[in-house]
C-alpha cells in the first residue's frame, strides 16, 4: 500500500499524507493549524512524539503511540 504526499506548490512545505491502507484518512501536522482554523480531532497518531509542552486535545477519543494500525 503506497503513502501519498502533499506539498505547497509554492514553496515545497509538506501540508499532509493519505495512506492508501486507511481510506478517507489523512495525516496533518498539529503544529500546522496553529490556531487559525476550527479543528477537532479525535483521533492521535504517534502520541508518544508528542512534545512535553503540547497538550492532548479534550476532543481526542483515542490516542496510539504508533500509527495505530492492528495487525
Amino acid at each position: 500500500m503506497d503513502m501519498y504526499y502533499y506539498y505547497c506548490p509554492s514553496c515545497s512545505f509538506f501540508i499532509y499524507n493519505k495512506p492508501d491502507l486507511l481510506e478517507g484518512m489523512a495525516y496533518i501536522p498539529a503544529g500546522l493549524l496553529g490556531e487559525q482554523i476550527e479543528f477537532k480531532p479525535t483521533v492521535e497518531l504517534w502520541s508518544g512524539n508528542r512534545p512535553n509542552w503540547m497538550k492532548k486535545a479534550p476532543s481526542i477519543i483515542e490516542s496510539f503511540s504508533d500509527n495505530g494500525i492492528l495487525e
